[in-house]
């Protein structure tokens, strides 16, 4: 990991790319770079899963702390199924409830 890292920190100082990051890094990953005494570029960002069904709030917040950006791939999950869908079916049928008398909800009918 450290060696990689090294070749994409020469990237950054020979102007070939602006800014480096890393994909699906854990916290234990991430603090290996930063508390590097040869590292001299922190991580701009870390790509990882995250959706509503996994919030990694605890990744998330970390890397907040440490100002390096989370990017999230599967933003509507990763396509398997709940109970009631999955998060795009869950939305449209959401959208399409509607509020009937005394607060009682119910589909409304297409």
């Amino acid at each position: 990991l450290l060696q990689t890292w090294a070749v994409l920190e020469s990237l950054v100082t020979s102007k070939q790319v602006i800014s480096i990051g890393l994909s699906n890094a854990d916290i234990s990953h991430l603090d290996q770079i930063l508390n590097d005494d040869n590292t001299s570029i922190p991580p701009a960002v870390n790509q990882v899963e995250v959706h509503p069904y996994l919030s990694q709030k605890e990744m998330v917040e970390w890397c907040k702390s440490k100002n390096i950006v989370v990017t999230g791939y599967s933003p509507l999950g990763t396509g398997g199924k709940r109970k009631g869908g999955n998060v795009l079916e869950e939305g449209r049928k959401e959208k399409r409830r509607k509020c009937v008398g005394g607060g009682e909800e119910r589909e409304k009918e297409e």
